[in-house]
């Protein structure tokens, strides 16, 4: 069966003519049939090769950047200056965001180009050696055919890293009811997957929450990957809320069953960030009282009165969560949570799993 193309609608030509050349290039080369101007594109430069092994060797958006640029300058068919900010390479940075997960391929989430030089008028100047040579070169010293065997190395490369998954079907989003979603959420907390499902569900219906201040640039929300301990990746918690300028506005911690072993770690949180709440959501057939709370923050040798820490159960507030979403915000949940499937945790068979409870419940347009 052929992979479903994603809408490459644009106002503008060269943007729509860039998500058309990126799109067909990887399904393409993943389907076996690339594209004639690939399979006639030839090697990269031997000047750029450690370039892009560099750049091609880390999952970030350095990776998703690089093919997103040189896929606009192919586009437009003649050389282009990457280094100043366009509008139009952020544009085509908003496919990228949604195409390469849609692949299965591995990606951070996000437009490259809201973390790469955001708000600077240029591109380079970043960290990221490579990087910085390798958008110098191709605006400086290339020529047109050499940086089309760039673009078509780094298709060909980010096509083979493909996974063999079945990808994010089309929701029919006027099936996504409270219970249909709530069914599908359910079917997968039932499942002995060592609290991954229960992190990546509360951290896609955080991050669906927040949409709103998340388009307007006003917050953003992070998770991390399952197999990491918060104190390893220094974080408050495992989804957290945070401003623009980095401050966490809340954390949430997935407990399991034990909260109490959560508590230090919050305790400890909220003095660090000052925090002025924070929020473990636990697998609890008896909720805990408040006298409970306080006294596990005591032993905590935190301050009851000054740590506002709440425990609820976890699949309790789920559903609370999903009812607060309406259907549109319900449809981003449920494709934000298979990137989260895909990026922050390891085992293929979840992804699978997902995908089949989607189907199951009758939610997805194949299944009208």
């Amino acid at each position: 069966m052929s992979i479903h193309r994603l809408s490459t609608a644009s106002k503008d030509d060269q943007t729509r003519s860039a998500k058309e050349l990126m799109q067909e290039g990887l399904i393409g080369c993943i389907e076996g049939a690339p594209p004639t101007w690939i399979d006639n594109a030839g090697e990269p430069p031997a000047t750029t090769v450690h370039w892009l092994a560099d750049l091609l060797s880390k999952q970030d958006t350095y990776r998703a950047g690089a093919l997103t640029i040189f896929c606009c300058s192919v586009g437009t068919g003649s050389i282009m200056d990457m280094r100043p900010f366009s509008d139009g390479v952020r544009g085509v940075g908003e496919f990228t965001k949604k195409l390469l997960p849609h692949l299965a391929i591995p990606a951070t989430r996000g437009n490259p180009f809201e973390t790469i030089a955001k708000g600077s008028p240029v591109y380079i100047g970043r960290t990221r050696k490579s990087w910085n040579e390798l958008l110098t070169w191709a605006s400086t010293d290339a020529e047109y055919h050499e940086v089309k065997a760039v673009t078509a190395y780094l298709i060909r490369s980010l096509a083979a890293l493909r996974r063999d998954l079945p990808p994010m079907p089309e929701l029919d989003t006027e099936r996504l009811t409270w219970a249909a979603v709530c069914d599908v959420v359910d079917r997968l907390l039932a499942t002995g997957s060592e609290g991954t499902y229960e992190q990546l569900v509360v951290a896609a219906l955080i991050e669906s929450l927040h949409a709103e201040d998340i388009e307007q640039n006003k917050a953003f929300v992070t998770t991390k990957s399952v197999n990491a301990t918060d104190a390893s990746t220094g974080v408050a918690g495992d989804i957290q809320v945070r401003t623009p300028g980095g401050q966490v506005r809340e954390a949430t911690e997935v407990a399991g069953t034990n909260w109490t072993g959560k508590v230090g770690q919050a305790v400890a949180s909220m003095k660090r960030e000052d925090l002025r709440r924070f929020l473990i959501m636990a697998i609890v057939s008896d909720p805990p009282s408040g006298a409970t709370v306080e006294a596990a923050i005591r032993n905590a040798q935190g301050d009851p009165a000054q740590s506002d820490l709440a425990v609820l159960d976890l699949r309790a507030e789920v559903r609370s969560m999903v009812a607060r979403l309406d259907k549109v915000s319900r449809r981003r949940m449920l494709q934000t949570l298979y990137q989260y499937l895909l990026n922050y945790q390891p085992l293929d068979s979840r992804v699978v799993d997902y995908v089949a409870a989607l189907r199951a419940r009758g939610i997805t347009t194949s299944d009208s």
